[in-house]
């Protein structure tokens, strides 16, 4: 496999396919995500892909962001339309984290030659 097919196996695996829930709800529901949906996928999302860099200040922001929406999503269970930022909050932070990793997958499979999937045995 060449470095173009180990860069967006990552993008694939790691950004796209755990963004499909809230993805398939925004279709189902002509465009409109829910908050709850929104903070739950924010912290699960940042969490996960924090664990899969290897730098070590990204990871540390991504279980802040995990940490802060996971409290969101807690008071938002609680009082729903009470935290009127944490929509707007959720989409930046999940764009800003993902373009991050983008940026460090790019470097490590097309500047590096990392491999991302290794053969079965």
């Amino acid at each position: 496999m060449n470095r173009s097919t180990h860069f967006f196996s990552s993008i694939l695996l790691i950004i796209i396919i755990p963004l499909g829930p809230i993805i398939l709800e925004a279709i189902l529901k002509h465009g409109t995500i829910t908050d709850q949906s929104l903070t739950l996928t924010a912290a699960i999302f940042s969490v996960s892909v924090g664990t899969a860099s290897d730098r070590f200040l990204f990871m540390l922001f991504s279980v802040f962001v995990c940490v802060f929406f996971s409290v969101c999503y807690g008071y938002i269970l609680g009082n729903p339309d009470s935290l009127s930022f944490v929509h707007l909050a959720a989409l930046f932070l999940i764009a800003v984290i993902s373009l991050l990793h983008l940026a460090e997958r790019y470097v490590r499979h097309f500047k590096e030659g990392e491999i991302f999937i290794r053969p079965f045995k």
